[in-house]
């Protein structure tokens, strides 16, 4: 199945104490989704937050149970705080395919939030490291598959634990990300970018793709974009909001963020579209984003 153009994120976090965020409820959502024609939806991961939270591999499998058409998956499982579950994470994900096919995608990343890795008692400083071997280490299961060995204890390889889980790294575009890129995934979604540098990277990532020993590799291209509309006052109450999410201060990422009444933020957003990528998905600062959403999809010029 083909990703559409345009895609909608989904907090797995509630954004105040008031918001009643659920398993229940966020299952309910991806099926009023579907039913009101959206074509794919993200789910976010936060592990531990200070407001309601739902696990991020958990309401996928409930969304796999409950749809039938949409396409689904993370953006991003941020990897490294499953660094000591990689095996069980390629089970999880496995089980999951079983279910709903080629409508789930996997979109990993490093994360940005510190506090959540001291809770996991994982170095925060050292999550890009760890993210390489933990990426290096779940495709090689996805590609070889494994099973333990009764007689020997040792890890031998056995049959693929699923056949087409398309991999989207969502990394900025510094050499050592676009060089993961390249190695391992299938697309490129990257967050905190402009129009001309995606631009840029794109050609670079090309270029890359046609110098390394698989000369034949195809990488699909999109962009995770913030959504802050909204009149002054609800534009401030967001981006508070858009801070809190990615633990930084907004002044860090604020020019990347598409900003404004729904007619403006289209606008914006058809220029990513004008450049010929693959996917966006938008990011909106509330856990009910779906009229806003459908209303700025009616303005964009999908083809």
């Amino acid at each position: 199945m083909s990703m559409p153009k345009l895609g909608l994120g989904l907090s797995n976090v509630a954004f105040d104490q008031t918001n009643k965020l659920s398993l229940k409820w966020l299952t309910e959502y991806a099926v009023k989704c579907e039913n009101e024609g959206v074509e794919a939806i993200w789910i976010m991961d936060h592990v531990y937050w200070q407001t309601p939270t739902v696990e991020q591999i958990i309401a996928l499998a409930a969304i796999a149970a409950v749809t039938r058409k949409i396409n689904f998956g993370t953006l991003v499982l941020q990897l490294p705080l499953r660094h000591n579950s990689i095996r069980i994470l390629a089970k999880q994900l496995h089980n999951i395919y079983e279910v709903a096919g080629d409508r789930l995608s996997l979109g990993l990343g490093l994360g940005s939030v510190k506090l959540e890795y001291q809770v996991m008692g994982i170095d925060f400083t050292n999550r890009a490291k760890l993210f390489d071997s933990d990426l290096q280490l779940l495709v090689e299961i996805f590609d070889k598959g494994f099973h333990v060995s009764r007689s020997t204890n040792k890890i031998q390889a056995d049959e693929k634990i699923f056949n087409n889980i398309p991999i989207w790294l969502g990394s900025r575009a510094g050499d050592r990300a676009l060089d993961r890129v390249v190695k391992y995934a299938d697309g490129w979604m990257p967050l905190f970018i402009d129009v001309s540098e995606l631009a840029v990277a794109r050609k670079k990532i090309n270029l890359m793709v046609k110098q390394s020993f698989d000369k034949r590799k195809s990488i699909k291209y999109g962009v995770s974009l913030l959504i802050n509309n909204g009149d002054d006052s609800q534009i401030i109450a967001n981006a508070n909001r858009f801070s809190s999410l990615f633990g930084m201060p907004y002044k860090y990422f604020s020019k990347y963020v598409v900003t404004g009444n729904l007619k403006q933020c289209a606008s914006q957003i058809q220029m990513y579209l004008d450049i010929g990528l693959d996917h966006i998905s938008t990011l909106w600062p509330t856990t009910d984003p779906l009229n806003n959403f459908l209303e700025i999809q009616s303005m964009l010029n999908l083809s």
